[in-house]
């Protein structure tokens, strides 16, 4: 017969607080549980009632007629241990100063289980983990190949995003949810063209976003299912082209830009309107053309690269400057880079061997930065648009075939400033890359952790990397393969959590080639996965990602180019003179002060030994808590301490880790086995989200109400 187990936390395990920086008051009686070997047993007691006639128990305080453990005073939530928080008897907030404030377990008095204003600050660099796939879809049978931009739309208007992207071989368009992956709809009998872009909104102005793409034929309008309204009569497009949408003449639906190729479609009608089509320099992998209001008018030009058109005629704005800039083609993006307050044209010219990169004025036609050739070779990809070293002035990143490289206008100047680390003119750094295939992937940036500082999102052969923006250090990297076009990773909240995740589209050609080498990434040490395919949607293991907009409409998706509605602005807001960034989603409304979570360590409910014998191993439990207001883990650290972690000295027992996602006011009993534990009874810590290095390995709104204080714990063989 194996021997039954008493594990006892003798007095005041239920001093559920403590007042300041003191440990809670000893001397509360409790009932010793009794654990059969692998049992549990239930830490509950009962709580004395109180009023005016009857007092608590010394050690006790009366709080809404019932005793609870007399914890001292707090001001504070962050004075309060042992899952408790600050209730002030006068004052606070608004009020002025907390006044004989009492720690009150979560779940009783006037918060409930949680703090919903609970509000942390963005995380470093250095703090960024690993991301895990929240779903990945592959096709159920036949081709799972993408090499398209996917987009995120609210298709069914229902508050849960979408994505809708196309496949490889005999490509046709898909949605899924953003959630989980799983298929709205699979539209096999419409044709499109491989590897051109998507583009989407609401072109009736029937409250539904409507899917614009190409097919061989020409241009294609999808209704919200993904069934064919209109098309074109033809159109000769480059290989990777793709649609932009954008009302071209501030009255009626918006209009529709491809190439140097204007259209307008007429709901009901199944023909669409050419209102032009001009002639175009032409890129390696075709024309990203876009819309913007270059002379000020009011009315956006299409400007397709080398180009400008006037978006309702046709008539060519192209300034001589620009004309000089000759062939090849390029990706063009648009920002205020000189502060002007006035649009220029960051342009990457795209051909083998001719790949360069420039920044043209356009209201004063003339070159402000470069142009320079990018070095390593390579056909070069579109541009990306963000303040990549906090100095207040736009810069650009793009890719070519073994590289990826971020220009600064301060990199322009000789000598070159110190934290421009490239060694060509204008960079302020670049990082060794792989994409022999098309050398001009995309890019999109976003700034994840809340510094202000935007990171890079870059997925190029063999791997999916985010970079720090100051330096080009990949803060996460995992394998996601592609034999790669124009396409790229995008940001935006997929699933409404409040934080945005990042959606990759992804295929395994390049296996065929062998051109991966498959080692770990040489920033983060990211182990090689092998070849990959499909949609995955990634999102931070911590779901501490900044919150972004449910949304991402094209492949030359900007801010102000679709309301939140997705209906598409009549006269839209220039984004240089707002956001002043190019395929960077929008942050939450706050970037500095973001919903976070707050974890606590409390009594766990149920208990047992796990079978240990205490003279070889003793299990130790504590209830992590979420306090917060956003989700938390899986993952979450916490550690068990001999003394006091928050004075010197402090020994570290063992450590736990949560297993599941911790909502807002759940909790996770959690538990770690101390080997050669000492016998008798002895006084016991544990600090939640304590990897027993560091504290505060997750960001939190609160970081000192962490405690729990488990006194005189015992562990015995009885009977």
């Amino acid at each position: 017969m194996r021997p039954t187990l008493l594990f006892a936390i003798l007095p005041s395990v239920l001093g559920l607080g403590c007042s300041r920086d003191s440990l809670p008051p000893r001397g509360i009686d409790l009932a010793v549980p009794v654990l059969g070997d692998g049992g549990t047993s239930d830490l509950s007691v009962s709580v004395d009632q109180c009023d005016e006639q009857h007092s608590c128990p010394p050690g006790k305080r009366c709080f809404n007629n019932q005793c609870i453990p007399d914890n001292g005073v707090c001001q504070d939530d962050n004075q309060c241990q042992n899952d408790t928080y600050c209730v002030c008897a006068n004052g606070g907030g608004d009020a002025g100063p907390c006044i004989d404030g009492a720690c009150i377990p979560w779940g009783t008095g006037p918060r409930g289980a949680f703090d919903p204003d609970c509000q942390g600050m963005g995380f470093s660099a250095s703090q960024f983990k690993a991301p895990v796939v929240k779903c990945h879809w592959q096709a159920k049978a036949g081709d799972s190949n993408v090499l398209v931009t996917p987009i995120v739309v609210d298709l069914d208007k229902d508050g849960k995003p979408e994505i809708v992207f196309a496949t490889h071989s005999q490509p046709h368009p898909i949605a899924i949810r953003g959630s989980d992956c799983t298929e709205v709809w699979n539209r096999p009998n419409i044709a499109l063209r491989a590897y051109t872009q998507l583009a989407a909104g609401d072109l009736d102005g029937d409250g539904f976003p409507e899917i614009v793409a190409l097919s061989a034929g020409g241009v294609l309008v999808l209704d919200h299912d993904g069934n064919k309204l209109a098309s074109s009569s033809g159109g000769t497009f480059g290989t990777c082209s793709g649609p932009a949408i954008a009302n071209i003449d501030g009255v009626g639906p918006p209009e529709i830009g491809v190439d140097g190729a204007v259209y307008r479609y007429t709901k009901g009608q199944a023909a669409l309107q050419q209102l032009f089509q001009k002639p175009v320099t032409a890129a390696t992998w075709g024309n990203v053309s876009l819309f913007a209001d270059m002379d000020g008018d009011g009315k956006p030009e299409l400007v397709t690269g080398l180009q400008v058109y006037d978006g309702a005629t046709g008539a060519d704005k192209t300034p001589a400057g620009m004309k000089a800039l000759g062939s090849p083609g390029g990706y063009p993006a648009i920002a205020d880079f000189n502060g002007d307050g006035k649009p220029d044209i960051v342009n990457v010219q795209s051909a083998t061997g001719k790949q360069q990169v420039s920044v043209f004025d356009y209201a004063n036609n003339k070159v402000i930065f470069g142009p320079y050739k990018v070095a390593g070779g390579g056909w070069g990809g579109t541009p990306t648009v963000g303040d990549y070293d906090g100095d207040g002035v736009p810069d650009f990143g793009l890719a070519s075939t073994d590289h990826y490289y971020v220009y600064a206008m301060k990199c322009a100047k000789m000598p070159k400033p110190a934290d421009c680390l490239g060694p060509d003119p204008g960079v302020l750094w670049s990082k060794p890359t792989h994409d022999v295939s098309s050398g001009g992937t995309g890019s999109s940036t976003f700034d994840f952790n809340g510094d202000s500082i935007p990171e890079v999102v870059y997925r190029d052969e063999c791997w999916l990397r985010v970079y720090n923006g100051p330096d080009g250090k990949a803060v996460f990297a995992q394998t996601i393969t592609s034999g790669t076009c124009l396409e790229y990773p995008v940001i935006a909240d997929v699933d409404n959590d409040g934080h945005a995740d990042v959606v990759v589209p992804s295929d395994d050609i390049q296996k065929n080639f062998s051109t991966c080498q498959k080692v770990p990434e040489a920033d983060t040490n990211a182990p090689w996965g092998g070849y990959t395919s499909g949609i995955f949607v990634l999102t931070d293991p911590m779901n501490r990602w900044m919150p972004s907009r449910p949304l991402w409409t094209s492949h030359t998706y900007h801010i102000t180019e679709v309301k939140d509605d997705l209906s598409v602005p009549t006269s839209e807001k220039p984004n240089w003179a707002s956001f002043n960034n190019y395929r960077k989603n929008v942050q939450g409304a706050v970037q500095k002060a973001i919903p976070a979570p707050d974890l606590t360590g409390g009594i766990p409910g149920l208990i047992d030994n796990g079978g240990n014998d205490c003279k070889v191993a003793e299990r130790l439990w504590a209830n992590l808590c979420n306090r917060g207001a956003t989700p938390a883990g899986p993952g979450v650290p916490g550690t068990f301490y001999t003394s006091d972690p928050r004075q010197p000295g402090a020994q570290a027992i063992c450590g736990t880790k949560s297993t599941q996602v911790l909502q807002p006011g759940a909790c996770e009993a959690v538990f770690c086995d101390w080997q050669n534990p000492p016998m008798g009874p002895r006084d016991l810590w544990y600090r939640a989200d304590d990897d027993g290095v560091k504290k505060n390995v997750v960001s939190e709104c609160k970081n000192e109400n962490d405690l729990l204080f488990l006194p005189q714990v015992t562990c015995a063989k009885i009977g």
